[in-house]
């Protein structure tokens, strides 16, 4: 069998030989189901809603332009059924009276059916210098760089004519949950400035840069950067995605920071290019790079990278990666610009490398499978207890169940029963009704998965929660059956939990998903792109499950991820916002001599590290062995460092490899650090935020004291009234 994770054969398996779907990650095809949703889910059909003709003759720009500006702000979907949308200007994410907004999904019925077609030589779209957009989405102020969810763009084509070189096909904001999927994007000449746009400048109107976001199985052919990324903030996850035929790049990348899946690239230019020392940073696993030039690379980098099964063995590029003055091109199925970081001599220099799994799919049944809960008796928007209705429809027996449009409350637990295959929201949000019985404790779940049977169980579309509040009542799974779960396209807004498995849990797959506090337990699988999380505490615990996920956004305070007992995790791609105080967190954390993880991230910060706003311990491992140890790294905020890749594998006589010597502050009782004590200047180095009245331990015996006194400089050699022989590495405990 052709292995991807080994960077074999990958031409077979990406274009020819689907047969290996379920076993390994492969690009999906460029045509998708038709998707024709009930007549009262009540999303918008901008045909019998609007009067759009899709005939290619009329000018549907007014129609399209009026569904989306009267519909703006409202968690809704705008329908396209099949047909060719003539557009002479850009439709645009705003209301009647001009202002930008978000919560707005553009759905078509599929790629290949629903065309949305710019004039050729269209008045607006032939300045290179000003170019424009067939489709825009937008933000609301205030901080309308953060405040871009829910925008979506699903199952269509966008075709910018001929004689437009200045036209944009998608420019695309969101942020936090948000996607593109499904979606073609052409130039019929070539001209265009880029198929996709996330180059939206801070200084403008609509507010700062793109991401975190997802871009899907998206095909784009022409246009001078197929993909054109641009900003500081904030990340964005790229997979199944075909670039062919641009003029300058297939992908384009000044400062942000980008994690691939599966590329393919049929050019004679870079797949991937970036210009200048800019700060920025690849993460690519997977990319069959076809055709070439014999002048250029298959990626020509000057900012950092991690990229793994790269295959350009068919191309007639110059060289597979351009990094500044280095060639990388010798074979290897892995590549890293930067340095790796480890605690522990590691067993080989490498990620975990854990399997990969295609993400399941599935067409709808015939609309006559479909259930709604408002046939039982949902009201949405009537602030009444829709609990009962709503398990009614689930114990209905239908495969589907679906949520018209609206807002609909719970006050109880859900179950989901055996017949339920897929969980559908046209543009809807589930909020606590008045006297619910959910608690900030997070011990009453609003959806049980318990029940056992064959297929997997998808749930899509759907807000959880109405407010931002860590404390407030939540709604979350809970997963203790073993069917597979598959969670697409949901933003969850408050809350203490938000997944939590028990028992022999099924695999769980997560696309494109706002939420924090996710809670695994093993034997399980997990597979996850494109996760923001930005509530304070950890985040995600992993207690000896298998944890694969490419895409990773947090914001505010707390551990990222904490791996414990024989828990495995593999994060591929991550960008961490620094914007409160971490001087005294853990960015990652690991407990158990069974446990491994493997990390690559950098960090994007408004607090400047050095007063006290970053993460001093970025990863700390706890193996209850003489191997416990802590990789401290104190990176600067205020752009983008890179942290590249840490690598948290031990194996049997693996040693310490580096443990520099910092201290959290704690109150009360003793605190125990792995320290290094440095036999040549006598010292160990300390924060400021510690220098207080105090004393250091060895194995129970006071070493030393000191007194501190106010003002000190960030960090501080102590020194060490330490005799006998120099000790490299000890415990010592922290007393204040």
């Amino acid at each position: 069998m052709y292995d991807i994770n080994r960077g074999q054969n990958m031409k077979k398996i990406f274009r020819i030989n689907p047969a290996f779907a379920g076993a390994v990650v492969c690009i999906s095809s460029i045509y998708s189901a038709a998707r024709v949703l009930p007549a009262d889910a009540g999303v918008i059909n901008v045909k019998t809603g609007y009067g759009a003709v899709a005939d290619g003759v009329r000018d549907d720009t007014p129609a399209l332009q009026s569904a989306l500006s009267e519909n703006i702000n409202n968690s809704r979907i705008i329908y396209l059924p099949s047909g060719t949308y003539r557009v002479t200007d850009r439709i645009e994410w705003k209301n009647l009276s001009g202002e930008p907004g978000k919560h707005l999904t553009l759905m078509g019925e599929s790629r290949q059916s629903t065309i949305i077609r710019l004039d050729d030589m269209c008045p607006g779209y032939g300045d290179t210098a000003a170019p424009r957009a067939v489709i825009m989405t937008t933000a609301n102020s205030p901080n309308p760089q953060y405040n871009a969810f829910e925008n979506s763009v699903f199952d269509l084509t966008v075709d910018v004519g001929t004689g437009n070189p200045g036209a944009i096909g998608i420019e695309f904001l969101a942020s936090g949950q948000g996607s593109i999927e499904n979606v073609t994007i052409r130039s019929q000449d070539r001209k265009g400035m880029s198929g996709i746009s996330f180059s939206r400048s801070t200084s403008d109107s609509y507010g700062g840069g793109p991401g975190p976001c997802l871009t899907k199985n998206v095909l784009i052919r022409g246009f001078d950067y197929g993909i054109d990324l641009d900003r500081w903030d904030f990340g964005l996850c790229v997979t199944e995605i075909t670039v062919e035929n641009q003029n300058i790049a297939g992908i384009r990348n000044d400062r942000n920071v980008i994690h691939v899946q599966n590329l393919v690239s049929s050019n004679t230019v870079p797949a991937y290019k970036t210009f200048g020392l800019s700060c920025g940073w690849l993460t690519c696993i997977g990319a069959m790079l076809e055709r070439g030039d014999t002048a250029d690379y298959g990626i020509a980098a000057e900012n950092d990278f991690y990229v793994r099964n790269l295959n350009a063995e068919n191309s007639d590029y110059k060289g597979w990666i351009r990094y500044r003055t280095r060639d990388f091109d010798d074979g290897k199925h892995e590549y890293l610009s930067t340095p790796i970081r480890y605690l522990y001599t590691p067993s080989e220099f490498t990620h975990l490398h854990l399997p990969i799994q295609q993400f399941p799919s599935t067409g709808d049944p015939s609309l006559d499978q479909w259930e709604s809960v408002a046939a039982h008796g949902a009201v949405p928007d009537d602030s009444s207890d829709d609990t009962s209705p709503i398990q009614q429809a689930m114990d209905a027996g239908k495969p589907v169940v679906y949520f018209p449009s609206g807002t609909y409350e719970l006050s109880s637990t859900i179950s989901i029963g055996p017949s339920v295959q897929k969980i559908i929201g046209c543009g809807v949000r589930l909020v606590p009704a008045s006297g619910n019985s959910f608690d900030s404790a997070g011990t009453v779940p609003a959806f049980d998965i318990s029940a056992s049977a064959g297929g997997p169980l998808y749930w899509e579309n759907f807000v959880f929660g109405n407010n931002s509040d860590n404390t407030a009542p939540g709604l979350w799974f809970s997963h203790s059956s073993d069917r597979t779960l598959v969670l697409e396209h949901i933003c969850q807004l408050g809350g203490t939990t938000f997944y939590r498995s028990a028992g022999a849990a099924g695999d769980v797959f997560a696309d494109d998903i706002f939420a924090s506090f996710w809670r695994f337990s093993g034997p399980q699988n997990i597979w996850a792109r494109q996760i923001s999380a930005h509530r304070d505490g950890v985040r995600i615990v992993n207690d000896g499950a298998r944890l694969w996920m490419l895409g990773f956004y947090t914001r505010g305070k707390g551990t990222m991820i904490e791996t414990k007992n024989s828990g495995e995790t593999e994060l591929l791609g991550a960008c961490h916002f620094i914007n409160a105080d971490n001087t005294f967190e853990t960015a990652y954390r690991l407990n158990g001599a069974e446990a491994e993880h493997s990390l690559t991230f950098c960090t994007r910060g408004s607090t400047d590290g050095q007063s006290g706003g970053n993460y001093i311990l970025w990863v700390e491992e706890n193996r209850g062995s003489d191997l416990d140890g802590y990789y401290e790294q104190f990176l600067g905020c205020g752009n983008i460092v890179i942290c590249g890749l840490y690598g948290g594998r031990v194996t049997p006589g693996n040693s310490v490899h580096y443990s520099p010597a910092r201290f959290a502050p704690q109150t009360g009782t003793a605190y125990t650090r792995l320290v290094r004590f440095n036999p040549h200047i006598r010292a160990i180095v300390v924060p400021h935020q510690v220098l207080r009245a105090g004393f250091f331990s060895l194995r129970g015996e006071k070493l030393w004291e000191y007194t501190a006194t106010e003002n000190r400089r960030p960090h501080r050699r102590i020194r060490v009234p330490f005799s006998g022989h120099p000790v490299i590495m000890m415990k010592a405990e922290y007393h204040r």
